[in-house]
């Protein structure tokens, strides 16, 4: 037998092969699809109002915010995204407000976690490289 009939007999065995039960999978195609977004959730109104965050507001958006920004604050319903410190300018501030805000580094004790979220999200509202924190 040839390479090319060899290979005729294999698909065709492939073909004719009996279906096999699959476990472990669920096919996703069968389902119908949401709206939803993993892993975004919005901000609840009253923690934006709390912690000092700006809504989100379509018309305000579109040269304020990089694109790649805008969209993850559009899910999450503020001005800006709410991110992990990770820009270097976000690094310089968190270290001279735990210098010089008594809100990051009480000296009785505890920071005060809510006075600090808000002096950092008005950082945010006037400075491009800052983001909302919660």
């Amino acid at each position: 037998m040839n390479d090319i009939q060899e290979k005729r007999t294999f698909l065709h065995d492939a073909f004719n092969l009996t279906p096999t039960l699959t476990t472990g999978w669920v096919n996703g195609n069968l389902y119908t699809q949401t709206s939803e977004v993993l892993g975004i959730l919005p901000v609840a109104d009253d923690i934006r109002s709390s912690s000092g965050m700006a809504e989100y507001i379509p018309a305000l958006h579109r040269n304020q915010v990089a694109p790649w920004y805008r969209f993850l604050a559009k899910l999450q319903g503020t001005r800006k995204p709410v991110l992990p410190i990770h820009t270097a300018a976000e690094k310089t501030l968190f270290k001279e407000l735990l210098e010089k805000n008594p809100a990051f580094s009480s000296e009785s004790g505890d920071p005060q976690w809510k006075l600090a979220v808000r002096i950092w999200n008005a950082e945010a509202d006037v400075r491009d490289d800052v983001f909302y924190k919660v």
